[in-house]
């Protein structure tokens, strides 16, 4: 469960960097937020904890445990 929720935290992590890095990036270039980017990469990371979530689920059933 520990792992999952480090995952978990990872990818929420790499969504805030994200939205950090694409602000400032706008602010330097003087071209404003482009959000059509930013929820193409926040799809892509909700996919991967998706992608998380269920391999997490298919371990318990087989009680492997997770990630191992």
């Amino acid at each position: 469960m520990e792992i999952l929720k480090e995952k978990t935290m990872e990818i929420f992590n790499k969504l805030n960097q994200e939205w950090v890095d694409s602000i400032k990036d706008g602010e330097e270039k003087g071209e404003g937020l482009d959000l059509s980017r930013m929820f193409g990469k926040h799809s892509k990371l909700i996919t991967d904890l998706d992608s998380c979530f269920r391999e997490a689920k298919e371990r318990m059933k087989k009680k492997k445990g997770f990630f191992r």
